[in-house]
């Protein structure tokens, strides 16, 4: 069966998700912030914040800059949380890091992350 858009994340992923969930929440309440209070900074959803922080869901790139700007963290700081991606921060220095690919190959890859996205948001109601 083929996995949906927006289900959670495989389970190898699970464990990741949760450290960065854990984490986001252990900031938020570091400054003092209700999950409300970030929701509103970040323009966020409350119940969004609550499951990522859960590590139920993990955000999507448009939203992972929004709680980065809220917070004031540099670009790709909730992407490190999860201990995955100690460098690449992109999804281009990730498809940088395999030479094997051709430009094809990673043009390819790039419109169907934004199809799926699209899909993601269309199937959300955004």
């Amino acid at each position: 069966m083929a996995k949906k858009v927006g289900q959670r994340p495989a389970p190898d992923l699970r464990a990741a998700v949760r450290v960065a969930g854990e984490r986001l929440r252990a900031e938020r309440e570091a400054r003092g912030w209700t999950g409300t209070e970030l929701a509103d900074r970040a323009g966020v959803d409350q119940s969004a914040i609550s499951k990522y922080e859960r590590g139920e869901r993990f955000p999507a790139a448009p939203v992972r800059a929004r709680l980065e700007e809220a917070f004031g963290w540099p670009a790709g700081r909730i992407v490190r949380l999860t201990g995955i991606a100690e460098e690449a921060t992109t999804l281009e220095d990730v498809l940088a890091g395999r030479p094997y690919l051709t430009d094809a190959d990673r043009g390819l890859v790039l419109r169907l992350i934004e199809h799926l996205e699209a899909t993601n948001r269309h199937s959300r109601g955004q």
